[in-house]
């Protein structure tokens, strides 16, 4: 195809972990053909210079090499050429999470951010790709086949396109033997895809519960038909599970979902309990799988279309994590994987996460996800004490709007309708060729127009101010009841964790014991009132035996010297726990 960009992959070095990449370009610009690779991957907010993996590259025109030049971070120009123009480059891929690309002898997978150079001015142009077969190596994706009439049966190479660049680098792509299983869901062809260690994983289980998660979800979209919205971009969805217990996460696209997570998280062939770390893995897949509607189709306006080479800044990421951190444990409730009472305590897990954290009494949510790209995803040993989550705090905003929403329309609408509103307005047709997104200050409106609820204070309260949460009178119109635990067990107020002999205190929380006595963030704890700390389990025995009231004095290295402080144990951590009324 002449108007298109072709690009072809090749897993160059397996031991070296590179792949090397060809991309023929047809009608370079006759100024100069300027090439760019994103600096961030949607779905992850963060600048992370995808560009430094490039080892070499260089450029052919008409069979001789035609100079290519670095001009910034992220991109390189050609010089001028009147003829189609190739260029080559080699591309090392050791990262292990769903953000980047990675190759060993066991498989390879990819995203096109971290992969793919854009040829700038031509984005919208159709792209082609092949990749090299190796081995007995297989692939899985949901790029788009390319039809037989243009591959002219070369057996050498799988062969895929899209419809645009932006379109290219939404698709992972997986290589290897990985452990498979399929089901349909909303007339499409779901896989689960499972490498690394999946020996005795219950595939199967997982299998039976996603397409619970996947038709709970396609029919609250779509509760008519039941139909889902894939085929704008693909014939399949794909969940990609990396088994990883150095790394926990997901990242959203199109039409599929890459998750990384630990052994301990899967179920096991012959268990008939759900394991409480399994529950984990289904927040995880239900929570990507929403992002599909909510954040890849329903989006904020500056999403539309992204700026791959800066900061795409929004002070809605609240709404479009937070609202689907709330709903990843509604569906596992409305489809029976959970029982009402495991999902109270998910919620009590994550208000005892933000009342004891002191940045939410700094940063507001706006601000939260605005600096999302140099605060949250840039965390140091002080972030607890001046940043709160969108993740968490937006959920349980979520939980507080759905509950007022209801509350006022005596149960006639809930947050339900606003997330329908939204798809019907601004997500369906999104990959149609109608796009629209969300602005910044439209979400007032949109909750009004949806269920004639005014949420204007309510916004301004818990969304741009810092007006404390009364969370227990939102979870009274579900029938739970907060109580604060009495417990006589003092606190540090620290976060720890273990190290060589002793207790690393990484983050001291502001105001608290460990705060007021003089401890800081990087001191090893190795003693208290002259016994060796035990340091299993992050510590978290070290001060059993201890009362409320009670002084020790407690021995920390700091820069290799030996310091002693006397604490008044005065404190205890605030702890609340749920009740079903």
């Amino acid at each position: 195809m002449e108007k298109s960009i072709n690009y072809q992959l090749e897993i160059f070095d397996i031991p070296g972990h590179r792949y090397k990449v060809q991309i023929k370009i047809n009608k370079p610009n006759q100024n100069g053909q300027i090439l760019s690779m994103p600096s961030w991957i949607p779905g992850s907010y963060t600048i992370r210079d995808f560009s430094r993996n490039i080892e070499t590259i260089y450029a052919r025109s008409n069979g001789s090499n035609i100079n290519i030049k670095k001009i910034n971070d992220h991109s390189w120009k050609i010089d001028k050429s009147d003829n189609p123009v190739t260029v080559e480059y080699v591309i090392y891929a050791f990262d292990k999470s769903v953000r980047g690309s990675y190759i060993d002898d066991e498989r390879a997978f990819f995203n096109g951010s971290s992969m793919f150079l854009r040829i700038d001015g031509q984005q919208d142009l159709n792209c082609l790709l092949q990749i090299k077969k190796i081995n007995n190596w297989n692939i899985y994706t949901s790029l788009p086949t390319l039809e037989a009439a243009y591959i002219n049966e070369d057996k050498q190479f799988w062969f895929y396109y899209s419809k645009c660049y932006d379109e290219l680098i939404d698709h992972p792509i997986e290589i290897g033997n990985p452990k498979t299983s399929i089901f349909f869901s909303g007339g499409t062809m779901h896989e689960i895809i499972l490498s690394g260690d999946s020996f005795r994983i219950d595939i199967n289980r997982i299998n039976q519960d996603a397409k619970k998660i996947c038709d709970s979800q396609v029919e609250f979209f779509d509760p008519i038909d039941k139909i889902s919205p894939f085929s704008d971009s693909s014939d399949r969805f794909i969940f990609f599970i990396n088994i990883n217990s150095n790394c926990h996460g997901g990242l959203e696209h199109r039409t599929s979902s890459a998750l990384c997570i630990g052994k301990e998280c899967l179920p096991m062939i012959g268990e008939k309990e759900t394991p409480e770390k399994y529950i984990e893995l289904l927040e995880l897949l239900s929570h990507e799988y929403f992002h599909a509607w909510l954040i890849k189709r329903i989006k904020p306006e500056i999403f539309i279309d992204y700026k791959l080479q800066e900061s795409n800044q929004t002070s809605l990421l609240w709404v479009f994590e937070g609202f689907t951190s709330y709903y990843e444990d509604i569906f596992l409730l409305r489809t029976g994987l959970i029982n009402r009472n495991t999902y109270a305590n998910i919620i009590c897990k994550k208000i005892n996460i933000l009342i004891n954290s002191p940045g939410r009494k700094k940063q507001t949510l706006a601000q939260s996800s605005f600096d999302a790209w140099t605060r949250y995803y840039k965390q140091d040993e002080n972030s607890p004490n001046s940043i709160v989550s969108y993740y968490i705090k937006g959920s349980i905003v979520a939980l507080g709007l759905d509950s007022i929403i209801r509350k006022q329309s005596n149960e006639r609408y809930s947050l339900d309708d606003v997330i329908k509103f939204m798809w019907y307005k601004y997500g369906c047709n999104f990959y149609k060729g109608i796009k629209r997104g969300i602005s910044e200050d439209n979400l007032v409106e949109i909750i009004k127009k949806s269920t004639n609820i005014n949420t204007g204070i309510f916004i301004e309260n818990y969304i741009y101010g810092l007006v404390e949460l009364p969370i227990q009178d939102w979870l009274m119109q579900f029938k739970i009841k907060l109580e604060l635990i009495d417990t006589e067990k003092p606190t540090l107020h620290a976060k720890t964790s273990s190290k060589n002999n002793g207790i690393l205190l990484e983050t001291i929380l502001e105001n608290g014991i460990a705060h007021k006595s003089g401890l800081s963030s990087g001191d090893l704890l190795i003693a208290i009132d002259g016994i060796m700390v035990d340091n299993r389990n992050n510590g978290a025995s070290m001060l059993n035996g201890y009362r409320i009231g009670d002084h020790a004095n407690i021995c920390v290295f700091r820069n290799n010297k030996l310091k002693f402080f006397n604490i008044h144990l005065d404190e205890s951590e605030k702890i609340y726990e749920v009740k079903l009324i």
